[in-house]
């Protein structure tokens, strides 16, 4: 009697089960994808740092340097617009050697940020600033500047993949009609390519061949979807 009775309610634990499946259920997953692009900006930072007796002699110095940078990127080509300053900071030098701190001079550096829609002018960029005073260039990047189409993509894919995903949880539970309740989207970004290797002087014989390559963009996209299956 046991027995039988044992078997009665395992066999109506699974019709409920059965039910429940067939009144329908849902799965959560989630869903990411990423698409490659080929840049078309470049952006660097470069800066020029100026030692003096005086403070006047030191931002003058440092005034003639930028201006000859900046001019030598404007005849490379680039744009008024696309050459800013970043940073800018002066400060006095003292030698702590002795007893008391002693004043030596001055220093100041004036940072420029340079971005470029034209990839061919990256050896003309690197070359008018080391020509002209920019003692150090760094942060050399490279971009999309529009990734909306990117993203699109990127994200439409992330749904396919959570769909896919709900599709084979389903399959393994018996089940086959999939449909979505709802989709959240969890995270999103971009990768630009950056390089860290710095041309930081030249000689004066053209443009320096740097041997940068513009690498590929990313853009990333991911979902989390429920599904109810059935």
């Amino acid at each position: 009697m046991k027995k039988i009775f044992c078997l009665l309610l395992a066999l109506c634990l699974a019709l409920c089960s059965a039910f429940a499946l067939a009144e329908g259920t849902t799965v959560t997953v989630k869903g990411s994808a990423t698409v490659y692009a080929d840049p078309d900006q470049f952006s660097l930072t470069a800066s020029a740092t100026c030692h003096g007796e005086t403070m006047t002699a030191v931002q003058q110095e440092l005034s003639g340097i930028i201006a000859s940078a900046t001019e030598a990127l404007l005849s490379a080509g680039l744009r008024e617009e696309d050459v800013t300053t970043s940073g800018y900071s002066c400060w006095p030098d003292y030698d702590y050697s002795g007893e008391e701190a002693v004043l030596t001079g001055y220093q100041a550096t004036h940072t420029l940020a340079v971005c470029c829609d034209d990839l061919s002018l990256v050896d003309a960029v690197v070359t008018a600033l080391s020509n002209n005073g920019m003692t150090e260039i760094y942060s050399i990047s490279f971009d999309v500047k529009d990734k909306s189409a990117l993203y699109a993509q990127a994200l439409t894919e992330a749904v396919q993949a959570a769909q896919a995903k709900a599709q084979v949880l389903a399959a393994a539970m018996g089940l086959a009609e999939v449909s979505p309740v709802s989709v959240t989207e969890t995270s999103s970004g971009s990768v630009a390519y950056n390089v860290k290797a710095v041309a930081s002087s030249a000689d004066n014989s053209g443009d320096i061949s740097t041997g940068i390559s513009t690498g590929s963009v990313s853009v990333s996209a991911a979902v989390e979807m429920v599904f109810s299956v059935r």
